[in-house]
């Protein structure tokens, strides 16, 4: 069945960093969560840099967003997350909200020509070119915890140079957080089969 719902890119890096407590990380995330609304399904990928990164898919797991994570190098992240889109606007899907102010994203415009609303801290800069082909900007207000766990969000250093929902999310329902639990690790699955394969073709282009 093609996927005509949106789907949630989230530049874990650009926008929250990887090296937040997981109160402060799930605050974070929660905050770009709500401002998006309901999505066909939410991916956030990061540069493995410790073992932390265990504590982040468990976080974005229990959030019903799939983790991606990738070996650090230049734009991995973002090159995981493009790869990823580029394949499910083959199923169908022809709007992506995207969670980074990073220029990398452009390619994923050109690639594709589907629409791309981007979410932004408020203050935190987009890539010049990433504003002009934007559907729509949102800026999201920073959340008081996000900020008193950590210093302001990296991506507001790194974009320099380049609801309801939510509380389905975190439902107290057992049987409700098992079926979210399961439902991302099937995306994960899902993105980690077709990223390398997307990525090649990608670079084809």
């Amino acid at each position: 069945m093609p996927i005509t719902g949106r789907i949630m890119l989230i530049d874990l890096e650009n926008v929250v960093g990887t090296n937040r407590k997981p109160a402060a990380l799930r605050s974070l995330v929660t905050a770009f969560l709500d401002a998006a609304g309901p999505h066909h399904h939410t991916v956030a990928a990061y540069a493995v840099h410790s073992p932390d990164s265990k504590s982040v898919a468990s976080v974005l797991t229990a959030l019903g967003v799939a983790p991606l994570p990738v070996e650090p190098g230049p734009d991995a992240a973002e090159n995981a997350l493009i790869a990823h889109a580029v394949r499910m606007h083959r199923e169908g899907c022809c709007r992506f909200t995207v969670a980074s102010g990073d220029g990398a994203f452009t390619r994923l415009a050109d690639a594709t020509n589907a629409r791309l609303d981007i979410l932004v801290w408020k203050g935190q800069p987009i890539a010049t070119r990433l504003s002009k082909i934007a559907g729509t900007v949102q800026r999201v207000p920073l959340p008081a915890k996000g900020v008193q766990a950590g210093s302001a969000p990296s991506g507001q250093a790194v974009a320099r140079k380049g609801s309801d929902y939510t509380s389905t999310l975190v439902s107290s329902d057992p049987a409700a957080r098992l079926s979210l639990f399961v439902s991302a690790l099937l995306v994960g699955i899902g993105v980690a089969l077709g990223q390398r394969l997307v990525d090649v073709a990608l670079r084809r282009r």
